[in-house]
């Protein structure tokens, strides 16, 4: 009886959980997936089965491969780039910086705002704010159209992912390495180990693999921007 009475109790705590996960992200999964099988404008009520004909038609289009090898090249990029920034923020921050608790906050402040927001800003900075700065100072690194050419663009978009996205693995891995205990320093130190040891550390490692594979997801969402 109080195994059950255990099973049932369990089964409540997990409910409400697992309600907003099939209503917030399976549900939509599973209609995203059916309507990709359809021909459908969005308005009309009725929905003709196509099958695979729609991933036919998307792999068919000229520009596709080329769109997804852009998208893969800054997913890349810009998990590299997060996540060694990233990093090197949260050990500094960890490290009796003064005025840590200000700079935490300052870096991870653009995690915190939409893309709408994100966007009218860098569109701001890449149009008017670095051209500005370029002719004022006579600097050609910022004069030069952002979104003009495909290399200025592909940087361009790799830095509004970084500026966005390098809080998020500041906040984790600070969480990380205040997380180990003081006498695992203590130990680590005497042995000659360096501060990075925390990293490698039992209580820190599990969070090194959410901290890097969260920052892939939104470049590779960037697709549905670059394909023609």
């Amino acid at each position: 009886m109080k195994q059950k009475g255990r099973a049932g109790d369990r089964f409540l705590f997990l409910l409400p959980t697992s309600l907003v996960l099939l209503l917030i992200i399976v549900i939509p999964f599973l209609l995203s997936f059916y309507l990709s099988l359809t021909s459908w404008n969005g308005v009309s009520p009725r929905l003709e089965f196509v099958g695979l004909q729609n991933f036919k038609e998307i792999l068919a289009k000229p520009g596709f491969f080329t769109s997804l090898s852009f998208t893969c090249r800054i997913s890349v990029v810009v998990v590299i780039l997060v996540n060694t920034i990233g990093v090197l923020l949260a050990a500094l921050l960890t490290n009796g910086l003064k005025g840590s608790s200000f700079f935490r906050a300052g870096y991870y402040l653009p995690g915190t705002m939409g893309g709408i927001v994100v966007g009218f800003i860098w569109q701001f900075i890449l149009i008017q704010g670095f051209p500005a700065i370029g002719q004022a100072f006579h600097i050609p690194f910022f004069s030069q159209q952002w979104l003009g050419t495909t290399t200025t663009a592909f940087w361009g978009i790799v830095m509004v992912y970084c500026w966005q996205s390098i809080g998020f693995v500041m906040i984790i891995m600070i969480a990380a390495l205040t997380s180990v205990p003081k006498d695992y320093i203590e130990a680590a130190v005497v042995d000659g180990a360096g501060y990075f040891f925390r990293l490698s550390s039992p209580p820190a490692f599990p969070t090194c693999p959410p901290a890097c594979s969260g920052p892939c997801r939104q470049p590779l969402r960037c697709l549905t921007l670059t394909c023609p």
